[in-house]
């Protein structure tokens, strides 16, 4: 078996994943936690976040949303670094 992974592991999580058992066996092999917001709500959501913060507080997260429910306009033009948060409101 090779010692070097070449890629990321993303899991995505339904509203039936949210014990910390279930989620401390996964967590050894995942690198990043993909929630799909079209199917959660809001309080499940948390839960979850929260479970998973609690096992690993350095895990990433990737919400994913439908597509007309992100809104944008026009702004001046941004420029990112490799390493920079970005915060989406």
């Amino acid at each position: 078996m090779l010692d070097t992974r070449f890629g990321k592991i993303i899991a995505t999580l339904w509203p039936a994943i949210s014990t910390k058992g279930i989620l401390k066996q996964m967590d050894k092999y995942v690198d990043i936690y993909r929630i799909n917001l079209s199917h959660a709500d809001l309080y499940k959501t948390r839960q979850i976040v929260k479970a998973i913060r609690d096992i690993n507080s350095k895990k990433i997260f990737m919400l994913d949303t439908k597509w007309p429910e992100i809104r944008t306009t026009n702004s001046a033009p941004v420029t990112v670094e490799t390493g920079e948060i970005i915060k989406v409101y």
